[in-house]
């Protein structure tokens, strides 16, 4: 019977002939003793392959643990990092919703004050009595005014152009939202108070679109075109941060908001309320795919919406004008 048979590795007869050559004796032994050193030898050996397999299991294990250790250091070292990030974003958000808050208090003051609609009506220009659409835009709160890479300036650009003489363009940070308020009021009446409906026929159409603290800069214009009656036919809000930047004023004709999954969505705008539902439409509310906080500016349908808003509006002044001039062709037949 052979006493090397087993389950290990190694076959019955293998583990018999490694015993006879571990055991290798001088002396011939008796067969006792062979038998016993055989019996021995044979547990030496599985023993060992224990031992070996322990060891390979030991280095296996410690290989696992110590892989899953540096995964988790990875993966705690980017979670602090967002947090940091984070806030980073948040102090800095406080920081300019107080300055922001402290501002449009002040401007609002300014605003009502007949000192400004002097100054105003002052500065009026040629230019500016000719503008028929306005288009104002605000940048995101750490971008300059003329940033080549926002779509909110590239779209300013384009307006810009000798394609279109009929519209004013401008764009401001958010941090001097004022200036761009009191620039786009030099092209209305200067008095105070609502605009009479003659007033407003003649007066320009309103454009406003901004981006990140950009929205909220916008929307703060808007409420005080509302305090006058100035109809805005479009706001566009492009990731928009801001604690009052999610209720579109009454006098806002058609809105819409494009927000980003990015580092920012849980500060960011993503839904719109409505102060009168009746006079204003929500055109669009997009969740932009694989955008970031910068790159959204660029989505191809914030362009489309602005440019199709500003050739409507193009169509519907030479159908005025049209109708005017048959209406005087026949009065003066008559």
């Amino acid at each position: 019977m052979n006493r090397c048979a087993g389950t290990g590795s190694l076959t019955g007869e293998k583990r018999a002939s490694r015993c006879l050559l571990v055991g290798a004796h001088p002396h011939k032994p008796t067969v006792a003793h062979r038998e016993d050193h055989l019996s021995w030898c044979c547990e030496l050996v599985e023993w060992k392959e224990i031992l070996e397999w322990f060891c390979l299991t030991r280095v296996a294990v410690q290989d696992k643990v110590a892989a899953l250790h540096r995964s988790t250091l990875k993966k705690i070292g980017r979670i602090g990092n967002s947090l940091r990030v984070c806030l980073r974003t948040a102090c800095v958000v406080a920081t300019l919703i107080f300055l922001h808050s402290a501002t449009e208090v002040r401007a609002q003051e300014r605003f009502n004050s007949p000192g400004t609609a002097a100054v105003e009506s002052d500065s009026v220009g040629e230019n500016a009595r000719n503008c028929r659409i306005i288009y104002l835009g605000f940048v995101g709160a750490l971008e300059p005014p003329n940033n080549k890479h926002s779509g909110v300036v590239q779209i300013r650009k384009t307006l810009e152009g000798k394609g279109y003489p009929d519209v004013c363009a401008n764009s401001f940070s958010p941090y001097v939202w004022m200036e761009g308020r009191d620039w786009l009021m030099k092209h209305f009446p200067a008095h105070t108070g609502p605009l009479t409906a003659q007033e407003l026929q003649k007066a320009p159409k309103v454009i406003l679109v901004g981006h990140s603290m950009g929205g909220w800069a916008m929307m703060s214009v808007a409420r005080e075109l509302r305090s006058r009656d100035i109809p805005v036919e479009l706001t566009v809000q492009v990731d928009s941060v801001g604690i009052t930047d999610y209720t579109i004023p009454r006098n806002v004709k058609s809105a819409a908001i494009f927000h980003a999954n990015d580092a920012l969505m849980f500060l960011t705008t993503k839904h719109l309320r409505r102060e009168d539902a009746s006079r204003t439409t929500i055109l669009e509310n997009v969740t932009v795919a694989g955008a970031g906080h910068e790159s959204i500016t660029r989505d191809p349908r914030i362009r489309e919406l602005v440019m199709e808003e500003v050739e409507s509006l193009r169509t519907k002044f030479a159908a005025s004008e049209a109708a005017t001039r048959a209406a005087s062709e026949g009065a003066a037949q008559k």
